[in-house]
């Protein structure tokens, strides 16, 4: 008896809860047109970057950006607007969370920690050559777009969890792993900063209509989580008797606190390896090869300058392939991948940054401190007052000293290409890439001479945050000067 008073209050004031909702249903649609108005009125007039040149429609809604960004063209868009505008920044500030994640796994992607592994890369290379040959003898084209990703994702397999995932054994996208972190990338990156987020993708109903179109970032996340689960489960014997890896390391991570790494910190590491470290070193390596493939003579300069390399090879080396610490001293592929590296970075969306405390001025405009500054390395890369009138230009001289530019002009093109990254923000897989593409490179133009095979559509650039290349279609023909051991 003594809960009725309570249960019949509440009745009441539900009920008169319903009755002003009905009330002011009628006038709600004003409410929420005159409240976009003053949004509108605010962003035109009294918002503080109101005076920052760009879009007219972008002062009102980010549908704009999302629209163009959904387009998967906007490796065009942001070089248009960046030209229209000539609005060149660049600024970074560093975080000491950043600082901390950085450093605990930095270790692991060290040059020491990678040219130790070196034969782990080579094995995985080797294998896709085999591949390759086969085509080349049987005179089939091969899509680098396929095989550039099916190398990069076994390499970070074999790295990260002690054996290839099986993409090149067999020439396949194994249960769809690549093409589940493409559509995360390209839904993280379409939705990642607008209200919600990720919500509007992980809900019940998204969920169910991707589970019908069998287009799922989650089955990355399972296969992920699986590969975990069986490294936490295997017998400590097993595990004293076997070479260290990467998840490894990962697993022996502590928290800021001191405390061993969650699951969820590991899965995170494990999951910026596979899945974003494969993609971007696949991509430098198709943008290599396009570029060489399109200009003969330059791939003829790096084919001859590899072979002088190999036939310079010392007594113990013969028969062995060439090492990175070998490519690396090579100038004119290094001048090549520099280049083309610059002209088409991996990433291409915008790096958000924070404004400093006190705010920023950049091209004469105030920023304040509480916006969000983001930058394009594409539309940096491209920056003329950096890289002169040719920067849209292919010009691999640009990077060799008294041929194309002087000592001073490549430090300063060094300090801000951004390619894989800024100052504390660079790339801390820059090692593992760099080391990739220089050895897949230098042993493929040795190994092959290389068309296109429909050289009026070479390639198709698709951004999805990363920027890759499809329908890369290659005829590759195996050079006589390789013998089966070199």
């Amino acid at each position: 008896m003594a809960l009725e008073p309570l249960f019949l209050d509440s009745g009441l004031a539900y009920s008169q809860s319903v009755q002003f909702l009905r009330s002011v249903q009628p006038y709600l649609p004003a409410v929420l047109v005159g409240a976009w108005v003053l949004s509108c009125l605010y962003s035109v007039f009294l918002h503080p970057l109101r005076n920052i040149p760009g879009p007219y429609l972008a002062k009102f809604t980010e549908a704009w950006r999302t629209y163009k960004y959904a387009r998967g063209k906007w490796h065009e868009d942001i070089l248009t607007l960046h030209r229209k505008y000539d609005f060149m920044f660049f600024h970074s500030i560093d975080t000491t969370e950043h600082a901390f994640l950085r450093k605990r796994v930095s270790a692991a992607f060290s040059m020491s920690t990678v040219l130790s592994l070196e034969p782990e890369i080579q094995e995985v290379q080797d294998a896709v050559w085999a591949q390759l040959d086969n085509a080349a003898h049987n005179g089939r084209q091969v899509d680098m777009h396929e095989w550039a990703s099916y190398f990069a994702f076994d390499v970070v397999g074999k790295l990260a969890l002690g054996a290839p995932i099986g993409f090149v054994k067999q020439a396949t996208d194994v249960m769809d792993i690549i093409k589940s972190i493409h559509i995360g990338f390209y839904q993280m990156g379409n939705v990642g900063y607008i209200p919600g987020q990720m919500l509007w993708v992980y809900n019940p109903i998204t969920q169910f209509i991707q589970s019908l179109l069998s287009s799922d970032f989650a089955k990355f996340h399972m296969w992920n989580r699986e590969q975990l689960a069986k490294r936490l489960a295997e017998p400590a014997e097993e595990r004293a008797t076997r070479k260290r890896d990467m998840l490894d390391h990962f697993i022996s991570m502590k928290e800021p606190d001191g405390s061993p790494a969650t699951q969820g910190s590991i899965l995170i590491e494990g999951g910026n390896i596979i899945g974003a470290g494969a993609d971007t070193t696949s991509i430098g390596i198709r943008t290599v090869l396009a570029q060489l493939v399109l200009h003969q003579e330059d791939y003829l300069r790096v084919q001859k300058e590899v072979d002088q390399a190999y036939a310079q090879r010392t007594a113990e080396d013969a028969g062995k392939r060439l090492q990175y610490l070998a490519t690396e001293k090579l100038p004119y592929l290094t001048a090549c991948v520099k280049e083309a590296l610059r002209l088409h970075p991996s990433i291409v969306w915008q790096l958000p940054r924070e404004a400093p405390a006190n705010g920023i001025e950049i091209a004469g405009h105030y920023v304040p401190p509480s916006a969000t500054i983001s930058m394009s390395p594409l539309a940096q890369n491209r920056d003329r007052g950096v890289f002169g009138p040719s920067a849209d230009e292919w010009r691999p001289a640009r990077w060799m000293p008294a041929q194309g530019s002087t000592d001073a002009e490549i430090k300063q093109m060094e300090k801000y290409n951004v390619t894989f990254g800024y100052g504390p923000r660079v790339c801390v897989g820059k090692n593992l890439a760099t080391v990739e593409i220089y050895k897949f490179i230098a042993d493929f133009v040795h190994r092959y001479n290389a068309r296109f095979g429909n050289p009026y559509r070479p390639y198709v650039v698709k951004s999805q945050w990363f920027s890759y290349q499809a329908d890369m279609f290659l005829q590759l023909e195996l050079r006589d000067t390789v013998s089966k051991q070199a």
